[in-house]
């Protein structure tokens, strides 16, 4: 049985807690006010092995050493591995590991991997990006990878901070790129990523302020795995698409940020979201123990109702 235990309020705000809100506030109360442990899942940890494999490259690259594509697929695998076992998002044993890629819907087959399926669909991932001139120019200095940033918050209630980890750090004489490396099981809609997200808007204020600088771009860099239901191999296919924001809308995503970390000094309320096609065991780490996740989709008689 999993059990929630009251912990104290950590006084941080990301991107991440404001995108995870929008889609469901009880999640929010979940991360906020409860030793939650949680069970990730095998689409996940492939991302977190891809980002490993990129910033190997830009590692080598950083500290002028040549590029070794091997020692890149190898830090990938090792990032998933490590996941496997243990990872700060999990705290379960590893035999409740969640292999399925891709749940079944009536558009789709279900995909579970196994360990060696998953290593190979990294590697893939990782080799498709350095082989095939992905890359950013050489003209492009890398400044920082996987760099996280802790900022004070003016306007926020007292103690709040806000904060996050940007994936790659580029400059050049124009100024800053902020790049965020993504998976995604098919090639993004024409929306995703929009002004809406709070992540660029957050980071470029955030390196705005942690640099002392105005001029600072973001983009995101958009693996798509196209999985093969039937050989487990990934046909990758590459995008990069630039996420401009206005002063507005960087002011907007902020005072997002605000309003959500004075509701958890609230304490709610945290209303959810049962009606979203996110609230699923496939997307939501807290659905099996959440009152309206699974209790909400299952009874104990398949044919009782309620009027």
């Amino acid at each position: 049985m999993i059990t929630t235990t009251p912990v104290e309020i950590r006084r941080r705000m990301s991107q991440s807690i404001v995108n995870q809100a929008d889609t469901c506030l009880k999640r929010t109360e979940y991360d906020f006010f409860h030793d939650t442990p949680v069970m990730g899942g095998v689409g996940l940890l492939i991302g977190t092995g891809y980002h490993a494999g990129n910033a190997e490259g830009y590692l080598q690259r950083m500290h002028g050493d040549p590029h070794d594509i091997d020692k890149c697929v190898e830090a990938g695998v090792d990032a998933f591995r490590r996941g496997i076992e243990f990872d700060e998002y999990k705290q379960l044993p590893v035999d409740e590991f969640n292999w399925v890629f891709q749940p079944k819907t009536y558009r789709a087959p279900l995909i579970e991997l196994t360990p060696s399926l998953a290593d190979g669909i990294i590697e893939q991932l990782v080799r498709a990006y350095f082989d095939q001139d992905n890359p950013w120019n050489p003209s492009f200095q890398v400044v920082a990878v996987e760099f996280s940033m802790d900022l004070p918050y003016p306007g926020a209630p007292e103690g709040w901070r806000r904060g996050g980890a940007v994936d790659l750090v580029l400059a050049d004489d124009s100024g800053y790129v902020l790049i965020d490396h993504k998976t995604s099981r098919k090639k993004w809609p024409k929306k995703k990523g929009s002004p809406t997200n709070p992540q660029a808007a957050w980071y470029i204020d955030a390196w705005r302020t942690h640099a002392n600088t105005t001029n600072v771009k973001f983009a995101y860099e958009v693996m798509a795995i196209n999985l093969d239901p039937e050989t487990k191999l990934a046909d990758p296919l590459f995008e990069r698409r630039w996420a401009p924001r206005n002063e507005r809308q960087i002011k907007a995503t902020l005072d997002r940020g605000r309003d959500l970390a004075l509701l958890i000094e609230r304490g709610g309320p945290f209303l959810p979201s049962p009606e979203s096609f996110l609230c699923s065991p496939h997307y939501c780490d807290y659905w099996k123990i959440c009152p309206h996740g699974s209790t909400l989709n299952f009874t104990d008689d398949p044919q009782e109702a309620s009027f």
